[in-house]
C-alpha cells in the first residue's frame, strides 16, 4: 500500500469497514494498511474474511501466501498456493511458488 500515513490509513479503513462490512476492496485496503503497520494477526483474519465471502477476489489469496510465508506459516502458504494453482493452472509464478517450497 505504501502510504506516509499508515496508522491512519488503517483507522480510516477500520471505519470504513464497520460502515460497509461487505464491501471487500476496503476491507483489502484494511489488511494491506495492517501489512504496513506489521499487525500481520489482523491483516491476515481480514484476508480470510474476504476469501470466505468471495474465495476468487482479485489478488486476495496471493496476498495471503505471502503474508502466512512472511508469519512463519509455510504449511499455511502452501495450502494457499496450491488454491491458487487450482484456480490458474496456467500461471507460472504460481508453479514457482510452488517450486520453492520443495527446494
Amino acid at each position: 500500500m505504501a502510504t506516509d500515513r499508515p496508522e491512519e490509513a488503517a483507522e480510516e479503513y477500520a471505519t470504513a469497514v464497520e460502515i460497509r462490512p461487505n464491501f471487500l476492496d476496503l476491507r483489502f485496503k484494511l489488511a494491506e494498511a495492517y501489512m504496513d503497520l506489521d499487525m500481520w494477526v489482523d491483516a491476515c483474519l481480514h484476508l480470510k474474511e474476504i476469501l470466505v465471502k468471495n474465495p476468487a477476489f482479485g489478488g486476495t489469496r496471493v496476498r495471503l501466501d505471502a503474508l502466512l510465508n512472511r508469519m512463519g506459516d509455510t504449511e499455511g502458504a502452501r495450502r494457499e498456493w496450491e488454491l491458487c494453482a487450482e484456480q490458474n493452472p496456467d500461471d507460472c509464478r504460481i508453479k514457482a511458488y510452488l517450486a520453492s517450497f520443495d527446494s
